[in-house]
């Protein structure tokens, strides 16, 4: 074989692992975008009831609210008894859809979390724990959706 066949020869093989290298390159790219659309996708389904989620859960706030204000002598009533229940089912169903409270007095401040309305000065507190909770916190599947309010001591 002349040496310019075997040239020739050699550029054709160079030209070859060229091409198959960017076929592989495609083809990892493709695998790539493909992984990426499904994780987008699982994302969107994830979070995509969370405007309905967050019109739910002042309600089911003013629900935990109502129940704390039945009278003692009234707590076994039959009624009292039946909007617990009513509670509980609308709590199992945020549950269900990844919805999480949070949110307790004691708890160190964490501007990420809460929103912060007011600061009190407490003796037996100390600086930046939460004092009052105004408002429970919601997480829709470890995203906060609705900071909890609360005010925290100086």
């Amino acid at each position: 074989m002349s040496k310019n066949k075997k040239q020739q020869k050699q550029q054709e093989c160079q030209r070859c692992a060229e091409y198959l290298s960017l076929a592989q390159r495609a083809r990892a790219d493709y695998a790539n975008l493909k992984k990426d659309i499904e994780k987008d996708r699982s994302e969107f389904v994830k979070f995509a009831n969370e405007s309905l989620i967050l019109e739910l859960v002042p309600i089911f706030d003013n629900f935990r609210e109502a129940m704390l204000h039945i009278p003692d002598e009234q707590k076994t009533a039959d009624w009292v008894i039946g909007i617990e229940q009513i509670k509980k089912q609308m709590k199992d169903f945020l549950k269900n859809l990844g919805v999480e409270p949070y949110g307790q007095e004691g708890e160190q401040f964490d501007p990420n979390l809460y929103e912060a309305l007011d600061e009190v000065k407490q003796e037996a507190v100390e600086a930046n724990k939460i004092v009052k909770l105004v408002k429970v916190g919601y997480k829709l599947h470890g995203k906060v959706i609705r900071p909890g309010q609360v005010i925290v001591a100086k």
